[in-house]
């Protein structure tokens, strides 16, 4: 299911809404996934995988797609981990100053732990974080970033 909308209409929509998105911490061996994003907004930091909700598809549908399509990886969703207002004050477009988001955010799990990291053109690089990585520079990441995984209880 992929519904792609005209730029020029999705600006449109990003001027005047709020969108639907889900997140996902991806974990493997009492490792996540982050992803470094190539456009705003957070361009340049370190992210987990995710992104916009079409109509008629549930979030659970959503995120499992958008891992797919983003990093290339089959996942089974686990549990809702929370849900989130964030409003950026950048976005892909340059003529939208500001965009907001109510964000579903997802701990899933990989299907196959054989399965490799294919990121799309979204994605500069990856790396599969641990628990002393993620206490090491916690307060380097975007607060979305560290409080989702923390709320994931990956790293206990």
């Amino acid at each position: 299911m992929d519904k792609k909308i005209p730029d020029n209409v999705y600006e449109k929509i990003l001027e005047y809404s709020v969108i639907s998105a889900v997140d996902a911490v991806i974990y493997d061996d009492n490792k996540v996934l982050l992803a470094k994003r190539l456009q705003e907004p957070c361009k340049g930091q370190w992210w987990v995988p995710g992104g916009r909700q079409f109509k008629g598809e549930s979030g659970e549908e959503a995120i499992v797609r958008k891992v797919k399509q983003e990093v290339g990886l089959d996942v089974e969703v686990e549990k809702l981990i929370g849900v989130r207002d964030i409003s950026f004050n950048v976005s892909a477009f340059p003529n939208v100053d500001k965009v907001s988001y109510v964000a579903r955010i997802y701990l899933t799990r990989l299907r196959n732990s054989k399965q490799k990291v294919l990121l799309d053109s979204t994605q500069e690089k990856y790396i599969w974080i641990d628990k002393k990585w993620f206490n090491e520079n916690k307060n380097n990441l975007h607060e979305y970033v560290a409080k989702a995984l923390k709320d994931s209880g990956v790293f206990g």
